[in-house]
């Protein structure tokens, strides 16, 4: 699973290269979080910006 965060504030979620989700994020109270297209759930993404990585329970997603 990879995470793109363009500076525009737009962003892609790529599933295996089989799915792509459209989100938007904003930086909010220290943190990022997104909505995805269509959605009105707002999710945090959490992200260590120092380290460029996304940690999800066990899974951590580095910064290409």
């Amino acid at each position: 699973m990879q995470f793109v965060l363009n500076a525009d504030s737009t962003g892609v979620e790529n599933y295996q290269g089989t799915e792509k989700r459209q989100f938007k994020w904003k930086t909010k109270d220290e943190g990022i979080f997104f909505t995805y297209e269509g959605e009105a759930q707002e999710f945090q993404l959490p992200i260590d910006l120092a380290k460029g990585e996304i940690a999800y329970g066990t899974l951590v997603y580095k910064k290409e």
